[in-house]
């Protein structure tokens, strides 16, 4: 089952669908920009993605310039909840919260992917990754993390038990779909008094062995997805699963 649907308060702030790819020679930022044309009604917002740089270059004097390179456009839908970006090195769908099915999620990234597709002709995919952003907010009371999360950082018992903050990052093969899990687990501000939000960010990943065809391709994200919901359940407590049902 789902984690969005077992769930009735599913904590998920943010769904991510990326696709990176090898660009087409000569495909250039604006020519992306059709990509809006097909969907402008449900995606009418457009702006521009820029990289910029800086360079320093030592000599008696120390002296920096930036420079800035088009990407290309994320175009955001009415409501500001969902948005897709287009860019010379690949596609990304978002979903912000409220987030509802895997199933409307992925049916919206599987259009826009193949519009992108279609405009950019891409050479090859060169990474996946499937993102999901978890805001867990639990009660601001005496109680350890080990509570709520069954992943969590450990403190030698000669400190002071309690934290104020932390990050931690831990990055687990999943040989079966060959691919990796990068796990994040920090605390954030809370959105009210009285509670403690602590962040669980699962980012899947295949770099290796990437999909040719778009068969194969959505293939793999239903089992990200998959493999998503089994690192969600393994990483947390029987008390968190009741705040959150």
């Amino acid at each position: 089952m789902d984690q969005e649907s077992r769930y009735s308060k599913a904590p998920i702030t943010e769904a991510i669908l990326d696709i990176q790819v090898e660009a087409a020679e000569g495909l250039t930022a604006n020519s992306l920009a059709s990509c809006q044309d097909s969907v402008r009604d449900d995606y009418p917002t457009k702006r521009e993605l820029k990289a910029a740089y800086a360079h320093f270059e030592v000599g008696r004097q120390l002296s920096t310039s930036t420079t800035s390179e088009e990407l290309g456009f994320a175009f955001v839908s009415k409501d500001g909840k969902q948005l897709f970006q287009v860019r010379k090195n690949g596609f990304t769908a978002n979903r912000l919260a409220p987030y509802s099915l895997w199933e409307k999620f992925s049916q919206e990234a599987r259009k826009l992917w193949i519009i992108y597709r279609d405009a950019a002709k891409p050479r090859r995919i060169t990474r996946v990754a499937l993102r999901y952003i978890n805001r867990i907010d639990i009660p601001d009371s005496p109680a350890e993390l080990k509570d709520y999360f069954l992943t969590s950082p450990e403190v030698a018992s000669e400190l002071p038990q309690s934290m104020s903050g932390f990050f931690m990052q831990l990055v687990l093969p999943l040989e079966d779909v060959r691919a990796s899990v990068n796990i994040v687990q920090t605390i954030v501000e809370p959105p009210r008094p009285g509670v403690v939000s602590v962040v669980l960010d699962l980012d899947f990943f295949r770099t290796a062995e990437l999909p040719e065809s778009d068969e194969d391709l959505w293939k793999l994200f239903e089992e990200l997805r998959s493999k998503k919901n089994f690192v969600f359940e393994a990483c947390i407590t029987e008390k968190t699963k009741e705040l959150i049902r």
